[in-house]
């Protein structure tokens, strides 16, 4: 499931970068190229002095984008540098993301039996009148809160009446049956009765037995309850002993099919009304249980391995709501990472649940689910002002054990922060393929006077082309 709202979010993050990164260069540039004329005048200064261009850099032999510096020079441009450190701090990932029913936790309420509504329960409901009576009955319906077994509505049908009379139908063939088996049995014993005519008794015995098991299966196939069941086995055995006289009020509610609530939850569709004909088809409630609700964030395709990578017990998230952004975060957990990139939003679902108990949360709302991954063993921290963007390439000047060497490298930002940027140190192939190498820990970068460092090494390089 991808987020337009979320890529939305995500393009937005871009163009703002982008336009930062720009701005950054068009400040920059005009910079760079004051110090190249610097840089310039100071060693046509120097050759027309009769010195020996001490003043300027001179291009490393066998040693690509490097340069050397004098010493005095390197103090006079004021170039600092630090070291590189490995990445020691939480990386943080932002998702964004909807709420949505926990399917585990909703049921759709079918009749068994179809037929004519004829009962729908009443509820106590706020009077909207001008009346002295606070409340008015008034039929369950959207918003109500139910619990398990609660009855919601009474169908009726003619068939389940049949189903259960033919039950007691049965009993009473077996009752008879039995008592001409036992009237039979001691006949026989006594010697006054065929051995074929004990045979059929016992036959016709056996016949209603199964008559009466076949009726019960019947029922239990139509997912009867068992104590309906039960209670048509008990009104067999009054019907015996009132020696087969029946109960016709009772039996008028044998056809009776009540509907209840499989859960506690709360009724978000009714879609039935008193003289209805409906069949077992119909969807007549949908109830859910908002006590918890699932989470769907989207996490774009390169961000799936640091995903992947979380054990179990850390893959807890923090989720806020864009509605109330000032409100106290949610924890929560993820269980499920999609393995279906959606193709438009390039984005794979991540699924959780969230505890909703106070009942603040609504299914539908917006939502910012914040991860915190742990460092990345292939990554580095520079300070922010090592970086330099010409627009195009990211570059620093690595230190060399000699301090007045300089190389500078194209690299590859992983994240960017105000103060400090994450390096790689393991390029992917492609980015190899485009120039970019490593930076790894414990080397030196400059964090003042890069841009006179590269304002020289072009300098050097375009009169070495001369």
């Amino acid at each position: 499931m991808g987020s337009p709202r979320g890529r939305f979010l995500r393009v937005g993050a871009l163009v703002i970068g982008a336009i930062v990164v720009v701005g950054i260069t068009a400040a920059a540039w005009p910079h760079v190229a004051q110090v190249k004329d610097w840089w310039t005048k100071q060693a046509q200064n120097s050759e027309k002095a009769g010195a020996d261009r001490s003043f300027s850099a001179q291009l490393v032999p066998q040693r690509a984008d490097t340069l050397m510096i004098p010493a005095d020079v390197v103090k006079k441009l004021g170039v600092t540098s630090e070291v590189v450190r490995s990445s020691t701090q939480p990386r943080v990932l932002e998702l964004s993301g909807t709420l949505a029913l926990d399917t585990d936790e909703l049921s759709t309420i079918h009749t068994p039996f179809p037929g004519e509504v004829v009962e729908i329960e009443d509820l106590q409901g706020v009077s909207e009148s001008n009346s002295p009576v606070k409340t008015v009955p008034r039929k369950i319906g959207y918003g109500d809160k139910v619990t398990k077994g609660q009855l919601l509505a009474v169908v009726w049908n003619t068939d389940l009446g049949n189903k259960k009379n033919d039950l007691i139908d049965a009993l009473s063939d077996e009752r008879v049956k039995r008592e001409y088996y036992d009237g039979q049995k001691k006949v026989y014993e006594a010697g006054s009765a065929s051995e074929s005519a004990m045979r059929q008794a016992k036959r016709d015995l056996e016949a209603a037995v199964n008559k009466v098991r076949a009726a019960e299966r019947t029922l239990r196939t139509l997912h009867v309850p068992e104590g309906e069941i039960e209670a048509v086995i008990q009104e067999g055995k009054r019907i015996a002993e009132r020696q087969g006289k029946r109960d016709v009020e009772k039996e008028k509610n044998w056809a009776r099919v009540e509907i209840r609530a499989k859960s506690d939850g709360i009724v978000l569709e009714r879609n039935v009304a008193l003289g209805d004909i409906i069949d077992t088809s119909k969807d007549l409630f949908r109830i859910a249980n908002l006590d918890h609700l699932k989470v769907w964030a989207h996490a774009f395709e390169e961000e799936i391995p640091a995903l992947e990578a979380l054990s179990p017990s850390q893959r807890h998230w923090q989720i806020r709501l864009q509605a109330e952004p000032s409100a106290p975060p949610i924890e929560g957990r993820f269980d499920v990472i999609g393995y279906m990139i959606d193709p438009n939003q390039h984005t794979a679902p991540v699924i959780g649940k969230v505890n909703n108990s106070e009942g603040r949360l609504r299914p539908g709302y917006f939502v910012t689910c914040r991860i915190e991954l742990p460092p990345s063993p292939h990554e580095v921290t520079i300070p922010a002002t090592a970086l330099v963007d010409d627009g195009n390439d990211s570059i620093v000047f690595v230190q060399a054990e000699d301090p007045q060497v300089f190389n500078q490298r194209r690299v590859a930002v992983a994240r960017r922060g105000r103060a400090e940027i994450s390096i790689k140190t393991k390029p992917r192939p492609d980015e190899e393929k485009l120039g970019i190498a490593p930076v790894s820990p414990g080397e030196r970068v400059v964090t003042a006077g890069a841009i006179e460092l590269k304002a020289a090494l072009e300098d050097l390089k375009a009169t070495t082309k001369k």
